[in-house]
């Protein structure tokens, strides 16, 4: 999925849209960019998982699919972060916890 996620990140940074229209992938991309048809090449070999990813998007999911992702980027190697989601109450637990915190229970 990883791989599948940075050819996604890349095809997006060129200029290109992806978007998913019931199991139907449809796609937009510069007029004349090498690099985005190449990319979609990749992408047309990974279809099964293409649609997985881009329903994930529909129902307010990152990429990855994890429900607590804001969001995952590439780091190189193959690796993704995926940092959290972060509301107000997450937040108050949080500080809650910092040392010398005056809320501490």
């Amino acid at each position: 999925m990883t791989d599948l996620l940075q050819i996604i990140s890349r095809l997006e940074s060129s200029g290109g849209t992806l978007t998913l229209d019931w199991d139907r992938v449809r796609y937009r991309i510069p007029p004349g960019n090498p690099l985005a048809s190449s990319l979609l090449d990749q992408l047309r070999q990974r279809r099964e998982g293409l649609a997985e990813v881009l329903r994930a998007r529909g129902k307010g999911l990152a990429p990855c699919g994890r429900p607590d992702c804001a969001g995952c980027y590439g780091i190189g190697d193959g690796g993704d972060l995926h940092p959290p989601k972060v509301s107000v109450d997450w937040l108050e637990w949080l500080q809650k916890w910092e040392p010398g915190s005056s809320k501490v229970q």
